[in-house]
């Protein structure tokens, strides 16, 4: 490089002007720099624009997110409130059944008192042509229905305790064995329970020497008195509808107890007056 400077000393100055002046195309290449700053403001646009972008993206994926939000928290107040009201329909379908199976348990009690009341009673007999009814023990049996047995007799029925049914098979005559009747007499001449004794002395066995006594059972008021014949009798008497309601027992010792279950039939005697 320094010989070729040693060469050009001798040169004058325009010349060496020329030749210093010949590295101008350098300038014009300073020149380029510019066109990289408008690339460079380009790019700077081009960031802005993309961050625009990607600020708009990030705020459309929140609100996409919110709605999505809104929407789930929308369904899960939907769902609460199906909840809710399936729950309130569950409570009141439990308390339907709950009131059911206690209406039901409340007509089984019902129903297990009234058996219960009917065992204590005994057995129920009701009438065949009038409408009466009574409640007898269970160790009797109906032993004999008759209707319309003359004029006057229109219904009867014989109750005798099993014991006694057997005791007939070495028993020649019926009348011989305590029983319980009940008869309904025929009162055409509408005469009062006293009346009709005293006249119809065939079935009432009354006589001047007997002892008549009024006694209510169970609310109802009879003449009660006692006679004698192939033993001892106790009759009940008293009205009922146009007719005469008569209960007879017939016993061999007064301490039986037949004569205190007529007493016990009688107070559930049920007469349709």
């Amino acid at each position: 490089m320094s010989p070729k400077i040693k060469k050009n000393e001798g040169e004058t100055l325009p010349e060496a002007q020329e030749k210093t002046a010949a590295p101008e195309p350098k300038q014009s290449q300073k020149i380029r720099p510019h066109k990289k700053e408008r690339s460079s403001d380009t790019g700077h646009r081009d960031g802005r624009g993309a961050s625009i972008f990607f600020s708009l993206l990030f705020i459309m994926v929140i609100i996409a997110g919110l709605v999505f939000v809104l929407s789930q928290k929308k369904k899960e107040t939907n769902l609460k409130r199906e909840i809710s009201s399936l729950e309130n329909k569950l409570e009141i379908g439990l308390s339907d059944v709950k009131t059911q199976v206690t209406d039901l348990q409340a007509q089984r009690e019902e129903e297990q008192k009234k058996q219960e009341e009917e065992k204590k009673k005994g057995k129920k007999y009701a009438g065949t042509l009038f409408e009466f009814s009574f409640y007898y023990p269970g160790n009797y049996s109906v032993s004999q229905v008759e209707t319309n047995l003359d004029e006057s007799d229109k219904e009867y029925v014989a109750l005798m305790r099993q014991s006694d049914i057997d005791a007939l098979k070495n028993v020649q005559m019926a009348d011989a064995v305590p029983n319980i009747s009940f008869h309904v007499f025929a009162n055409p001449d509408s005469l009062s329970p006293m009346e009709w004794i005293q006249k119809n002395t065939l079935y009432s066995n009354y006589t001047e020497e007997t002892e008549v006594n009024v006694q209510t059972i169970a609310g109802k008021e009879m003449l009660m008195y006692s006679g004698e014949g192939l033993g001892s009798f106790d009759y009940y008497v008293l009205p009922f509808e146009e007719s005469l309601f008569l209960g007879v027992v017939w016993y061999g010792d007064e301490n039986d107890q037949i004569r205190k279950d007529i007493v016990s039939i009688l107070e559930t005697l049920e007469l349709k007056q």
